[in-house]
């Protein structure tokens, strides 16, 4: 019988009703009127048939409240693996009398889940039923998750086969991926700077996330827990947070995606590890089969970016792709100043990064890269520094100073080829107008001094040689010459020789005021 939760007032209050209706019962020869069963159903709140039964047995009797188990009683519960090895040590010494159902609603009542899992499976049990707050999505800017991951692949670097690694930065609102670096040894966190500058930087071709962001969600690798990190989160204004140990899940889109790029790329390229293999553990594949560089590896992640992010429809995105989900948000995204973008991301080409300029510009692997501000520096030494596989263009440093972004030249269009050369012939012809005029300026400007201030013997007079007719010539003292001005900058020097009037007389030769050689006479 299930007793009623009533008040001590509301429990008399029912025992006299069921007391009158008894009475009237007895007297009317054991049978209860019909009137009388309804109008007691309406006070008491219970059905005829319950009325009816607490005429005949008499109505519930209120249960005593049980008290709470002893602290003995819960240490033996803690002490044992299982309920029921509580329960019998407990009706063993007399601490509890009761059955074992029983036994187990008082435990449910007294002792909360996480006490049990603390005493059963340890800390991480007890963890596990903890109070946890449930992540939701956000907008665009809201959050990063970054990841590295290994590729199941062999690749080939310098005569031996290495397997690289890769670091993602995704979007979980969209699920696009936002930037990837490839590395041919394990990630560090030098690839995790260049990843994240990556994501943030505007104008990509293989994906539509761009801009500043909140938050960075990373695991406890070590790639992420550098100090240069934390300094990269304070000055783009982001900060990092980390999922527990252990608990992959937390960054588990990106985890999904790093297990789709194995199975829709990786898998169907040469040399994929996971796949069937010889009894040396190898690929089991063709024995000519040649491995791929990292720069075609490197091609061949990118082209997969572009097709995942504008094209690959998403069951989770109700069939539509990251892109489109990324369009439809329209929350404000700011950008990041590109020369703090250039610190972190870039890294010195080989050889230190320096290089000199030519005429068809600076040389990077085996290619021009060309931009109309290295004009003036054509013949000068200066730092390139490059983006990792991307071959479009070269950042030109120098004395640690931003020049320009130098383009690769086989890599543009025939338009912009040719603008960019009808440009750079306009302004070297312009310079090189310049240097001539110069030049001019200063011969001028010597062969008036050299008339009115220097002194010249008689019957002859001052002619300006270059330094190219003077080796031509032979030496100064064969001849008879001296040389004057030697510390003309403009590469001309000034000899003494016979004049053309040699057979005339004196007469008409510049009057004399001192020696040639700056000395008295």
């Amino acid at each position: 019988m299930t007793p009623l939760r009533t008040s001590p007032k509301e429990f008399a209050k029912r025992q006299q009703l069921i007391d009158e209706l008894r009475f009237q019962t007895n007297a009317n020869g054991g049978t209860l009127p019909r009137g009388l069963t309804a109008a007691a159903s309406r006070k008491l709140g219970a059905s005829p048939q319950t009325i009816r039964r607490w005429v005949r047995h008499g109505p519930p009797t209120r249960r005593k409240p049980r008290a709470p188990l002893s602290e003995m009683l819960k240490i033996k519960i803690h002490s044992h693996q299982t309920l029921k090895e509580a329960w019998k040590e407990a009706c063993a010494d007399g601490s509890y009398e009761g059955s074992y159902p029983t036994f187990c609603r008082h435990v449910k009542r007294d002792v909360s889940p996480a006490e049990l899992a603390l005493s059963r499976h340890g800390v991480r049990a007890y963890e596990e039923l903890r109070l946890r707050l449930v992540r939701t999505e956000g907008t665009k800017v809201n959050e990063r998750c970054i990841d590295a991951h290994q590729l199941p692949i062999l690749v080939a670097l310098n005569g031996r086969s290495v397997k690289p690694s890769v670091v993602i930065v995704e979007d979980p609102a969209s699920r696009a991926i936002a930037a990837v670096v490839l590395t041919t040894d394990k990630a560090n966190s030098g690839d995790a700077l260049i990843a994240i500058c990556e994501a943030i930087r505007h104008g990509k071709d293989y994906t539509p996330v761009y801009g500043k962001f909140a938050f960075m969600r990373k695991d406890n690798g070590g790639e992420f827990a550098s100090h240069a990190i934390t300094e990269q989160g304070l000055e783009l204004g982001y900060a990092h947070v980390a999922i527990m140990p252990r608990k992959p899940q937390q960054n588990g889109k990106l985890e999904r995606f790093n297990r789709t790029l194995d199975a829709e790329l990786i898998a169907k390229l040469p040399w994929y590890t996971k796949g069937p293999q010889n009894a040396d553990g190898t690929p089991m594949m063709a024995p000519d089969t040649p491995m791929l560089t990292p720069e075609a590896l490197w091609r061949e992640i990118i082209e997969y970016l572009r097709y995942y992010n504008f094209e690959r429809k998403h069951s989770a995105l109700v069939n539509r792709t990251p892109a489109q989900v990324w369009d439809e948000d329209f929350t404000f995204v700011d950008q990041a100043d590109e020369d703090l973008l250039r610190r972190y991301s870039l890294e010195p080409a080989g050889r230190g990064g320096v290089r000199t300029v030519e005429k068809r510009g600076v040389m990077y692997n085996r290619a021009y890269y060309t931009h109309v501000d290295l004009n003036q520096l054509i013949g000068e030494g200066v730092e390139i520094r490059i983006r990792r596989y991307d071959e479009r263009m070269v950042a030109v440093y120098q004395n640690d100073v931003f020049i320009c972004e130098a383009w690769n030249n086989k890599l543009g269009s025939e338009a912009d080829r040719q603008y960019l050369a009808a440009t750079t012939n306009s302004r070297q012809r312009e310079y090189e107008r310049r240097a001539l005029e110069g030049r001019k300026l200063l011969r001028d400007r010597h062969v008036d001094k050299q008339r009115y201030s220097s002194i010249a013997r008689d019957g002859d007079r001052v002619e300006p040689v270059t330094v190219r007719e003077r080796e031509r010539r032979g030496p100064a003292k064969d001849r008879g010459e001296e040389l004057l001005g030697s510390g003309n900058k403009s590469g001309t020097r000034w000899t003494v020789g016979p004049s053309e009037d040699d057979g005339r007389k004196g007469d008409e030769a510049a009057p004399t005021t001192g020696s040639l050689n700056g000395g008295k006479q």
